[in-house]
C-alpha cells in the first residue's frame, strides 16, 4: 500500500499505473508495454472471475502442477509435476 500512497503523494496526472509484482515478471521490454499500454488509453486490464466460473473450475490443476515453491534448482520450472 505505501506504494499507491507514494504515487498519490506525487501528485501527478498518469494516463496509467502499473503495478508488478514478482510474479508478474515483465517478458517485454519497457518500450514495448508502454508503446501497448500507450495504444490502449483507458483500457482496464483487470478481470474478475466468480467462484463458479470455468477460470476457478481449472484453477486446481494450474497451481497442483506447476507451483513453484518447491523448486530446488532452476531446471526444475520447465518440467511440470508428474503425479
Amino acid at each position: 500500500m505505501n506504494c499507491i500512497n507514494e504515487i498519490i503523494s506525487l501528485n501527478k496526472n498518469y494516463n496509467f499505473i502499473n503495478l508488478l509484482s514478482a510474479q508478474d515478471y515483465p517478458i517485454s521490454s519497457v518500450t514495448e508495454i508502454h508503446n501497448y499500454l500507450s495504444e490502449r488509453p483507458s483500457q482496464n486490464f483487470i478481470n474478475f472471475a466468480p467462484d463458479n466460473s470455468d477460470w476457478w473450475a481449472a484453477a486446481p490443476e494450474r497451481y497442483e502442477k506447476y507451483h513453484l515453491t518447491d523448486v530446488k534448482h532452476k531446471w526444475e520450472v520447465f518440467f511440470p509435476k508428474n503425479d
